[in-house]
C-alpha cells in the first residue's frame, strides 16, 4: 500500500555535490534570470504587453533546463514490502588460474571451487536465498559465461574490464543488486575496456567485493617446464625420409629432471592417418635452452602435416599449459634434394649452386667438402647424413674416390643401394680428380662400377682433354635435358652461338652399350662423348665438363640457358622431368606471434609442365583465418619473385594460405585450377603464463573504486562476508519509493528504438526537450513578427 507523497529532488552532477552544489545552481539561475530581464528592458518601439509576452516565453525556456538539472519528482513510498535482490558471484577461469601456488598446493581455480563448496559458505548462501537474495553465478576469461563447476581454467585472457562491461550490460538497469563477489588472481591483461573506469560505474548500485587468489610472489622461474621453440629439418620434408624435430625447453626448478617427450604427426589433408613416434626419455640438465632432438619417419605420401612435441608434466609444475608446442611442415614428392660433394672449392659448383639451383625453391642443396685424403673422424655415412636425410640426387664433383669415402668403400656400397633400390639419382662431373682422371677406376670404387654408364675399368687416353670443347647435343639429349628453350630455333642458336666452348673436359672413355649418349664434345676433328646416362633403378649421369660457369654464362643471352641446364640436369637425374603444372606457396616462418601486427611474408610461384617457367602468371591469393574469415592479399613482383605480405594475425589458431594462378605455361597449356596451399600457426604470447604472479593490488583498487572492499580469498573470510550480508539491511529492503516522473529511467544500449523512445518519454526527458524547442520557436516567431529582432 502507498504511504504519504512528497516532492523529491535528484540534482544532476555537479549540482548534487553537498554544500556548494545547490547554492551554485541558485546563483546561476539568478544570474541568468537577471540577464534575460535586462536584455528585454528598454526595447525601443515595443509595447509593454509584447515585451512581457516575449520575456515570459524566454524565462519559461530557461526554467525547462533547470527542471532537467534539478529533476523534481512526486515520490510515493510503498510500505512493508520486501523486494527480492541479487548477489553476483564471478570466478576467474583464465589459464593463470591453473598455477598451483594456492592453499595446500591447489591450483587457484581448484581453491576457488573449494572455497565456494565449503560448508560454512554454502550455509551462508542458503540463508541469503531465504532472505529473497538470488545468487547469480558467472565465470570469466576472454568472455563472460554462466559458471560451470566442472569446467577447466582454459581461458586465454584475464579480461576484467570486459567482465564488468558485460555485467553492466546485463544488470545495469536493475536496482536490486547486493554486490559482485569477484574471485580472481587479478592478473588483468584485457585490452578492450579499462577495468578501473568500469569499476567506478558500479559505485552506488553494485559494490565489488574482491577476493584475491594465488600469490603475488609467484614467478615464472618457479618449478616449471616450458617448450619455447620447435624446429623441423629438412623443410620441406620429402616423403619416406627421416624428419629431425628439435625442441627448446626451459626447466627452472627441474634441473637434471628426467622427462618423457612425445611426438605426434597429424595429417591435415585427410589422406593419411595420424602418427605417434616412439616416446623418448630426456634429462633436462640446464635451467634454460635444453635441446630435445627426436627423429621420426616422414609420411609415405605428400601433403601438409602438423607436428606437435609434448613433455609429460611432472608433479609440482606451476602450470602444464606450456608443455606442448606445434608447427606445420610440407611433405612433398616434388622438388629435388641434392647432396653435392666436392674435394676442393671450385667455381663450377659455386656458380651452379648459387646462381642456378638455390634461386629455385624446388631445389634443396646440401653441400659437403672433403679436402683431405685421411680417414674421417666419423663414419662417412654419418658425414653425409644418410640416416637423417633423403637425397634425390647425389652429385660427385672434382674429388677422388679415396677422398670421397675415406678409403672405405662401404659408403659407396650404400650409394649403390640407394641408386638401385631407392631410385636415387647419381651425377658425376668432370675435373682433375674426377672419373677416370683419378682413382674411380680402381678396386676402391668397385661397388659403383656396374651402375655407371661408362666403363671405369678401362682408363681412356688421354684421361684429360686440354683443348677447347664445344658441346653438341644429340637427338636423345634434345628430348629434354638439353632442350633449354621451347623454340627449336632459339635452342639451336643457344648451343651453336651463345654457349662458348669449354676449357677442356674429362675423357669419359668407353660408353656402355646400355647407356644413352646425350651430348658429344667437338675437339677439332674428333667427337668424344661428353654427357651420358644410364638407368639402374635410379638414373646415373656423367658429364665431363667443368667450366660451364665460364663458357655458358658469359652474356645475357646465354645466362638463362645456363641456369636451366643445371636445373634440368638435377630433375633429369631425379627422374622428375615429366611432372604436371602446379602452384606453390613458400612461407618464411610457420609460427607467428599474434596480437602484435606481425608481418607474415610469403612467396608464391607456379611450375609449368616438366618444371618449365611460366611467363607472366597472374596470382590470386587469400588467407583464411582461424575464424574462417577470408582476406585477399595482393601479390607484387620483387627481385624476380612473387611476394605477398599478410598482417591480420590478431587471432590464435591455424591460418591457411591458398594461391591460385592463371595464364598459360611455355607450351601453351592452361595453368591448373588447383591452389597451392600452406599453413602457419598464430600463437599468443601467452600472457596468462608469462604473468604468473597474482595482482592483489589491482583487485583492491577495483574494489575501492566501486565502493566495495578487498580480502585475500579463504573460506572463513568469504563465510563471514556472506553472513554480514544476511544481517545487513539492503537498499531494496527499505520502503520502495515510486517516482513520477522517474528521471533516471533508461534502457541498456542496443535495446529496440521503440523501447528507448518509450523510456525517454516516461522519464520526462523527451517531453522537456520538445517543450523547450516549442517555446523557443514561438518566442523567435513573435520577435520576428513584432520587429524585436
Amino acid at each position: 500500500m502507498f504511504g504519504s507523497g512528497y516532492i523529491n529532488f535528484d540534482p544532476a552532477w555537479p549540482w548534487s555535490l553537498p554544500g556548494w552544489g545547490p547554492s551554485a545552481l541558485a546563483v546561476a539561475a539568478l544570474v541568468l534570470t537577471v540577464l534575460t530581464v535586462w536584455t528585454y528592458l528598454g526595447v525601443r518601439g515595443a509595447s509593454v504587453r509584447r515585451v512581457s509576452a516575449v520575456l515570459v516565453l524566454r524565462l519559461l525556456a530557461l526554467v525547462i533546463p533547470f527542471l532537467l538539472v534539478l529533476r523534481p519528482s512526486l515520490a510515493f513510498e510503498e510500505d512493508d514490502i520486501k523486494l527480492p535482490t541479487k548477489l553476483l558471484i564471478l570466478l576467474d577461469y583464465s589459464r593463470s588460474m591453473e598455477f598451483t601456488d594456492d592453499f595446500n598446493h591447489l591450483s587457484r581455480w581448484d581453491n576457488a571451487r573449494r572455497i565456494l563448496s565449503y560448508p560454512g559458505v554454502a550455509d551462508a548462501l542458503k540463508k541469503l536465498a531465504g532472505e529473497k537474495v538470488e545468487i547469480v553465478y558467472y565465470q570469466g576469461a576472454e568472455d563472460l559465461r554462466p559458471y560451470d563447476p566442472e569446467s577447466k581454467p582454459d581461458g586465454n585472457r584475464t579480461d576484467i574490464g570486459l567482465w564488468l562491461h558485460e555485467i553492466l550490460q546485463r544488470h545495469g538497469a536493475e536496482r536490486n543488486l547486493r554486490g559482485l563477489v569477484l574471485l580472481s588472481d587479478g592478473a588483468d591483461n584485457g585490452r578492450r575496456f579499462s577495468s578501473r573506469e568500469k569499476a567506478t560505474q558500479f559505485r552506488g548500485f553494485c559494490p565489488i567485493y574482491a577476493f584475491g587468489l594465488g600469490k603475488a610472489t609467484t614467478t615464472s622461474k618457479q618449478n616449471d617446464i616450458a617448450l619455447v621453440e620447435i624446429f623441423v629439418e629438412p623443410t620441406p620434408l620429402p616423403v619416406k625420409t627421416k624428419a629431425t624435430i628439435k625442441g627448446i625447453v626451459n626447466a627452472p626448478g627441474f634441473e637434471n629432471a628426467n622427462v618423457t617427450v612425445k611426438l605426434h604427426i597429424d595429417r591435415l589433408d585427410g589422406k593419411g592417418d595420424q602418427r605417434a613416434c616412439p616416446d623418448k626419455q630426456v634429462q633436462l640438465k640446464k635451467t634454460e635452452n635444453n635441446e630435445v632432438v627426436m627423429v621420426c619417419d616422414a609420411p609415405d605420401t605428400a601433403g601438409e602435416i602438423k607436428i606437435t612435441m609434448e613433455i609429460v608434466p611432472l608433479i609440482g609444475e606451476v602450470t602444464e599449459l606450456n608443455n606442448k608446442i606445434s608447427t606445420y611442415v610440407n611433405v612433398t614428392t616434388e622438388g629435388v634434394s641434392v647432396l653435392w660433394v666436392e674435394g676442393r672449392k671450385r667455381l663450377e659448383s659455386t656458380f651452379a649452386i648459387r646462381h642456378a639451383l638455390s634461386r629455385d625453391p624446388r631445389f634443396r642443396v646440401y653441400y659437403a667438402e672433403r679436402n683431405q685424403d685421411t680417414q674421417p673422424a666419423s663414419d662417412p655415412e654419418d658425414w653425409f647424413n644418410f640416416d637423417k636425410r633423403h637425397y634425390d640426387v647425389i652429385v660427385v664433383g672434382d674429388i677422388s674416390a679415396k677422398r670421397f669415402c675415406g678409403n672405405d668403400s662401404k659408403v659407396l656400397s650404400t650409394i649403390r643401394d640407394k641408386v638401385t633400390n631407392q631410385k636415387t639419382g647419381l651425377v658425376f662431373l668432370g675435373g682433375l680428380d674426377a672419373l677416370a682422371a683419378s682413382d674411380w677406376g680402381t678396386q676402391l670404387a668397385a661397388p659403383l662400377r656396374d651402375v655407371m654408364p661408362i666403363d671405369l675399368g678401362i682408363p681412356p687416353e688421354p684421361r684429360q682433354i686440354e683443348s677447347k670443347v664445344r658441346v653438341v647435343p644429340t637427338a636423345a639429349g634434345l628430348t629434354y635435358l638439353l632442350r633449354l628453350d621451347e623454340n627449336a630455333n632459339a635452342n639451336g642458336l643457344l648451343w651453336n652461338q651463345f654457349f662458348g666452348a669449354l676449357d677442356g673436359m674429362t675423357n669419359l672413355g668407353k660408353v656402355r652399350p646400355t647407356a644413352t649418349i646425350l651430348a658429344t664434345g667437338e675437339t677439332g676433328d674428333k667427337m668424344e662423348p661428353v654427357l651420358a646416362s644410364a638407368t639402374q633403378g635410379g638414373r646415373v649421369v656423367v658429364f665431363g665438363g667443368d667450366t660451364t660457369y665460364r663458357a655458358w654464362r658469359r652474356n645475357p643471352e646465354s645466362l638463362p640457358g645456363y641456369e636451366r641446364f643445371w636445373k634440368q640436369l638435377m630433375l633429369y637425374a631425379a627422374q622428375q622431368e615429366n611432372i604436371d603444372s602446379s602452384v606453390w606457396v613458400k612461407l618464411e616462418k610457420r609460427r607467428v606471434s599474434t596480437g602484435t601486427s606481425q608481418r607474415v611474408p610469403f612467396t608464391v610461384g607456379v611450375r609449368g609442365k616438366n618444371g618449365q617457367n611460366v611467363p607472366n602468371p597472374q596470382f590470386k591469393v587469400k588467407v583464411i583465418g582461424p575464424n574462417r574469415e577470408e582476406t585477399e592479399v595482393p601479390i607484387t613482383q620483387e627481385g624476380g619473385q612473387y611476394q605477398g605480405y599478410f598482417w591480420k594475425t590478431d587471432l590464435s589458431g591455424e591460418y591457411r594460405i591458398e594461391a591460385y594462378a592463371s595464364g598459360k605455361d611455355a607450351e601453351g597449356n592452361d595453368l591448373p585450377g588447383t591452389p597451392g596451399v600452406a599453413r602457419f600457426l598464430g600463437y599468443a604470447e601467452d600472457l596468462e603464463i608469462l604473468r604468473t604472479a597474482a595482482d592483489h593490488e589491482s583487485l583492491e583498487k577495483l574494489a575501492l573504486d566501486s565502493g566495495g572492499r578487498f580480502q585475500l580469498a579463504d573460506e572463513r573470510r568469504l563465510q563471514l562476508f556472506l553472513e554480514e550480508l544476511v544481517t545487513t539491511k539492503s537498499v531494496s529492503s527499505r520502503p520502495k519509493v515510486d517516482l513520477w516522473p522517474d528521471w533516471r529511467q533508461s534502457l541498456p544500449p542496443g535495446s529496440p528504438a521503440g523501447e528507448q523512445l518509450e523510456a525517454l518519454w516516461s522519464s520526462a526527458a523527451l517531453p522537456c526537450f520538445l517543450l523547450f524547442v516549442t517555446v523557443l520557436c514561438i518566442e523567435w516567431f513573435l520577435r520576428r513578427r513584432w520587429g524585436l529582432v
